[in-house]
């Protein structure tokens, strides 16, 4: 029996034979061999029904059948549906046997054939199409398993393509941003910017952000301006707030900044208000904003900027927005706006730490400028006692550089020894580490520089200590005592000169009361005698002796108390040259000069600064009597706080004069300017105290610096002064002559006689008072009388009596317009100087000749009104 052994189902044949009586015998047989057979058929067609209503398990199929399709060509179409076929045929030729082995048949019986050929046939091709059909199932399992394994590998490797792609854009990302991150932590200063915005630009499109411009608007403080306080306590009051300025640097102005605020407020208002909300402003797509209503029309402004601009997108950051736009609309996704925030966020903390770097130069600067302005030297060194900082001071004491000290140890940098035993000074640092507590070492500690050199030094040192108490280090303040012990000299070298002052100013006003008559009467004499007489050339040696004697006077006077030069702007290259000069007449001493070209002008007597030259030049040339070289300098200079001189800070002439002489002993450099002091066998001692007086008294100062056998060097400092430069009208001309009355008043009879006497030889009509009581009366009887003077001549000073300072107050007071000439060889007050302010209009210094007066007298009359 033919049935499958799977469901226990008989094996069901279609039988298609086109010979009717052949087709029941074949059907009936197979019945009756156990297999189903439902129906027999005649043509091709009519199998390929059967077969598609009822799948068979076996077709019998004569290869020779009637009709348009014969079995050969049904056998083939059934094999497109995996039915087995087993052909019968009683006769074929070749042709028709090549045709049916293409269709690959189970089996062939040949007509006629006998039932157990016909059931071995249909059993082998039964069994031949169940393996096939097995072999089949397989192949498509396992085709359909590759193609599953084929799609998961497909699909693993898409997931595979897209995480590498993914990583590949992250890794594209971070090293887009990691450029950004290196430029921006490159800044230094806002100028830094461009490279910041050109490696952004880069980035963009290496990560293929489709941007048309990219720009950085960066928000700053400007000028400030008034706002109102609002509501509460303050109100109505006005408040000072910060303008905030826009200042942009985008793709299509490489190179430069462009202004906002100025250029395009509009503008500027749009990303001062974007930055302000703090959020992501995108613009997907501005035809739509315009639609929308646009009050600011920023559209249309960045379609004017810009061109065709559809998509903007703006991310703020701490100190801006960074902004894109494309033409394109909705150009901008979801990832381009976090790698937006990404830059962003990577400028507000390079724009931070830019601003910590500003405040940390500021402070730094802050720190330099206090420590530079600190006039003592300050060290600080670490918990192991090396140093970390000097200020400029500690390196000019130490001859160490920051540079070269740090790191070292302070001991090597700062040797300090003590000024009696010449011992090494135990570290204060070490001290200050070991203890915690503060040092200070006394006035008696010299600092033996880096070259050798020492100074005395007072030095202070305290720990520096962190939040928790721990000392990490010791700031050390050293002074130069040095300065201070020469101040000390100087205060007390000042103080003897102001005492013998005193002295010398009341000796030299009453020789001088004695030398005006002398050198006026002589004067006087002179014009009444014959010059080619003997008795002029006597007058002459009796008037060159009253010079002396003036000279004298005047080195008392230039270190009397209050004794005030007359100064006018003068060129201190001029009286230096002049002096120098005529002092050297004759000398075997070559005088080198070297005078700045631009050297300032200075306020000075210039007879008094001469007097300094001629005192200096001469010590000069007499320290080198065998000949020799002289240098005569004058420099420029600008005086610091710190110079080490009993000088203010300010502009000043610095005048050397150095020779090449025998040079002054240690022990006589201390004494030098001191009165009456002189280390040559003639002379008064009084020059160089002279010197130092009239220095003294025009605000300056005079130093000295000396080696046996090496020579000597004079410093005159003087202060420089902005004045133009008056020139020197005196002149040698006779004496000029005049008329009116005059007033004369001084309380010393000789002297009113011989004003009397000069006045008269002059043209003038005189009239002499002792005092200025009655001067102030005569003036004013003179008034009423209608005899009024013409001018007054007082002296100032007038002992137990009313002087010419307070007489020419009074007499203003009377007549405004009164002429009035001060006359004094010494005086307390500084009016000899600064005559106009009192109200005079001429001065005239005793003791006068005949020739000065009566040119002083010509100019100020000169100056009356209506005259």
């Amino acid at each position: 029996m033919a049935v499958t052994k799977a469901a226990n189902i008989r094996t069901r044949i279609l039988v298609v034979e086109d010979e009717p009586i052949v087709a029941l015998d074949l059907q009936l047989r197979l019945q009756r061999m156990g297999y189903d057979v439902p129906v027999a058929v005649a043509s091709g067609e009519e199998a390929l029904a059967a077969a598609q209503d009822t799948p068979p398990d076996l077709v019998l199929m004569d290869i020779n059948l009637e009709g348009q399709m014969d079995g050969i060509e049904a056998a083939d179409r059934l094999a497109q549906h995996h039915v087995p076929v087993v052909y019968l045929t009683a006769y074929s030729n070749d042709r028709t046997l090549e045709r049916a082995k293409i269709t690959e048949p189970y089996g062939y019986l040949l007509k006629p054939f006998e039932e157990r050929e016909l059931q071995t046939t249909i059993e082998v091709a039964i069994y031949k199409h169940h393996a096939q059909e097995a072999l089949r199932l397989a192949h498509d399992q396992l085709e359909m398993r590759v193609a599953e394994r084929t799609a998961e590998l497909r699909l693993a490797n898409e997931s595979l393509q897209l995480e590498i792609d993914e990583r590949g854009r992250r890794d594209a990302r971070r090293l887009a941003l990691a450029r950004v991150r290196e430029q921006i932590w490159r800044m230094q200063a806002r100028a830094d910017l461009r490279s910041v915005a050109e490696s952004v630009w880069e980035s963009l499109e290496g990560l293929g952000i489709p941007f048309a411009h990219c720009g950085i608007n960066v928000v700053e403080p400007g000028s400030v301006r008034l706002g109102s306080a609002g509501p509460g306590p303050d109100s109505g009051s006005e408040r000072l707030e910060p303008e905030m300025v826009v200042r942009s640097y985008d793709r299509k102005r490489q190179g430069s900044w462009r202004d906002l605020t100025n250029e395009d407020p509009e503008a500027a208002a749009v990303v001062l208000g974007m930055w302000q909300a703090g959020k992501v402003v995108y613009r997907s797509d501005l035809t739509a904003t315009d639609l929308a209503g646009d009050p600011l029309g920023e559209a249309a402004r960045l379609r004017q900027e810009y061109g065709n601009t559809r998509s903007v997108l703006d991310v703020p950051f701490s100190h801006g927005t960074l902004a894109i736009n494309s033409a394109e609309p909705g150009a901008f996704s979801g990832d381009d706006i976090i790698i937006l925030q990404e830059l962003a966020e990577a400028l507000s903390e390079g724009f931070h730490r830019l601003d910590d770097l500003q405040q940390l130069a500021a402070e730094r600067e802050r720190l330099a400028v206090t420590l530079r302005s600190i006039g003592d030297s300050v060290v600080a060194t670490d918990s192991e006692g090396r140093i970390v900082l000097m200020n400029p001071v500690a390196e000019s004491l130490s001859g160490w550089t920051q540079g070269e000290a740090e790191g070292r140890s302070f001991a090597e940098v700062f040797r300090i020894v003590d000024e009696r035993s010449r011992q090494i000074r135990d570290s204060p640092v070490d001290h200050v580490l070991n203890t915690g507590a503060t040092v200070n070492l006394d006035l008696h500690t010299v600092l033996v520089a880096r070259d050798g050199s020492e100074q005395p030094v007072s030095t202070s040192s305290a720990p520096i200590r962190d939040d928790e108490g721990k000392t990490v280090g010791v700031v050390l303040v050293s002074r130069d005592v040095g300065v201070q012990r020469r101040m000390e000299e100087e205060v007390l070298k000042s103080e003897k000169l102001e005492s013998l002052g005193v002295l010398a100013g009341g000796i030299a006003h009453d020789f001088n009361n004695i030398l005006t008559t002398i050198v006026g009467y002589l004067s006087l004499a002179r014009i009444d005698i014959d010059p080619a007489s003997e008795l002029y050339e006597n007058l002459s040696e009796v008037e060159s002796a009253a010079d002396r004697a003036t000279d004298l006077t005047h080195q008392l006077l230039a270190f009397a108390k209050g004794g005030a030069p007359i100064r006018k702007a003068a060129s201190i290259a001029d009286i230096i040259r002049d002096s120098a000069t005529f002092t050297m007449r004759g000398s075997n001493v070559r005088c080198d000069f070297r005078l700045d070209g631009q050297l300032w002008p200075a306020e000075v007597d210039r007879g008094q600064i001469s007097q300094v030259i001629q005192n200096l030049v001469l010590n000069a040339d007499q320290a080198m009597p065998t000949g020799g070289r002289m240098d005569v300098w004058a420099e420029n200079l600008v005086v610091d706080a710190s110079n080490g001189l009993p000088l203010s800070p300010g502009r000043y002439i610095r005048i050397t004069v150095k020779d090449q002489g025998v040079g002054i002993g240690e022990e006589d450099v201390a004494r030098i300017f001191d009165p009456y002091f002189t280390t040559k066998d003639t002379g008064s001692g009084l020059g160089l105290a002279t010197a130092y007086a009239i220095a003294r008294n025009h605000e300056g100062h005079i130093t000295v610096a000396s080696e046996p056998g090496k020579g000597t060097r004079f410093d005159v400092y003087l202060p420089a002064t902005t004045a133009q430069v008056e020139q020197d009208t005196a002149d040698a001309r006779p004496p000029t002559y005049g008329e009116g009355r005059i007033l004369v008043l001084d309380d010393e009879d000789s002297i009113r006689r011989l004003a009397d006497d000069l006045l008269s030889r002059l043209g003038y009509e005189a009239e002499c008072v002792a005092d200025g009581s009655h001067a102030l009366a005569a003036y004013v009887r003179a008034r009423h009388e209608g005899r009024a003077f013409d001018a007054v001549l007082m002296d100032l000073t007038v002992p137990g009596g009313m002087g010419g300072r307070e007489t020419v107050a009074r007499i203003l007071e009377v007549d405004p317009d009164a002429c009035t000439i001060v006359c004094s060889g010494y005086s307390d007050d500084p009016v000899m100087a600064e005559y106009a302010d009192y109200g005079f209009r001429g001065v005239v210094a005793k003791p006068y000749d005949i020739g000065e007066l009566s040119r002083v007298l010509a100019r100020v009359l000169s100056t009356r009104p209506n005259s």
